[in-house]
């Protein structure tokens, strides 16, 4: 679950970071409440703040809690973190890439097989380990609270062991904590500046979005199957059928629910243009993904130049 005091959420951050794409467009219709009441209010101002939202795959600004297992965004490219709030995860096989920068604490609870790839990290908070088999923890450490160990008798030799990268010699890291004594130390907290890992963007939050001029022709989203692989699809159409002053193709929901009912296997495409389109997917009742979406997969598919758009149905063929 993503935790944020957000009157809307869109998705467009994770799913621009999480698959690797860059575009440059402008944030509106978003916009952020504490630079004005709508994007007209400062957009250069505002336009700096949705490019640095863009450097994070997986935002929640008051926290990311991944209480189930197998939830793999092991792309290094893009950022993962919070502004204040904690980052935690249980219950077996994490993979989370690139730079993690944390306001809160990190908590690794009842957690086997985790792996946290490149780095570095950053905890404003406390940061709890535990000595479960299995993990990968890559890349520098900067932790301002205390370390501790939830198992081993409250040992960091195992983690110690860890720190750096078991696979590529030019990864190796270090703790940067006042505390740590372990090996692994390499110096106190104030000795991790930004060239190390980047700092806690404390007031960074997500934008909000004003309502469309109706909701009445605005369908629900839903994948609840309880059979296995359960597919959906979200068709982007190429410029020559929508267009927008905003360079994007932005798509509203009334409601966007996965796995309220249990099955394995999902899976959502989200069907491309040839060449790609900036797309920011709006549900007004929020994005619930329940455990029923315990190993769901997102992925971004371009068609082939060949494949035509039906502008009736709105799909591609």
């Amino acid at each position: 679950m993503l935790q944020g005091s957000i009157k809307k959420f869109c998705v467009v951050g994770l799913l621009l970071g999480l698959f690797g794409v860059a575009y440059s467009a402008t944030v509106a219709p978003l916009y952020f409440e504490d630079i004005g009441s709508s994007s007209a209010d400062q957009p250069a101002l505002q336009k700096q703040r949705w490019d640095e939202l863009m450097k994070y795959k997986l935002w929640g600004t008051h926290g990311i809690n991944v209480l189930h297992g197998t939830i793999i965004i092991a792309d290094n490219v893009g950022y993962n973190g919070t502004a204040d709030g904690d980052f935690e995860m249980a219950d077996n096989e994490h993979h989370f890439g690139g730079p993690t920068i944390v306001g809160g604490s990190m908590r690794f609870i009842n957690s086997a097989n985790d792996k946290i790839t490149t780095g570095p990290v950053r905890v404003a908070g406390d940061l709890q380990v535990n000595g479960q088999a299995g993990n990968v923890m890559e890349g520098n450490w900067c932790v301002e609270g205390t370390i501790s160990s939830q198992w081993n008798d409250g040992s960091l030799a195992y983690w110690d062991s860890l720190v750096g990268s078991v696979y590529n010699d030019s990864l190796v890291g270090g703790v940067y904590n006042d505390t740590y004594t372990l090996s692994a130390k390499k110096g106190g907290y104030a000795d991790c500046d930004t060239t190390i890992a980047p700092a806690v963007e404390v007031s960074m939050t997500v934008p909000n979005w004003p309502d469309p001029d109706t909701w009445d022709d605005k369908e629900s989203f839903a994948m609840n199957s309880n059979y296995a692989d359960e597919v959906a699809f979200i068709h982007v159409p190429p410029d020559s059928v929508e267009t927008n002053v905003y360079g994007t193709f932005d798509k509203y929901y009334q409601s966007f629910i996965i796995g309220e009912r249990p099955s394995l296997g999902k899976k959502l495409y989200i069907l491309m243009p040839p060449g790609g389109k900036l797309t920011r997917i709006y549900s007004k009742a929020g994005f619930a993904f329940y455990g029923g979406a315990n190993d769901l997969q997102i992925v971004v598919a371009y068609v082939k130049d060949s494949l035509h758009f039906d502008r009736t149905t709105m799909k591609w063929d």
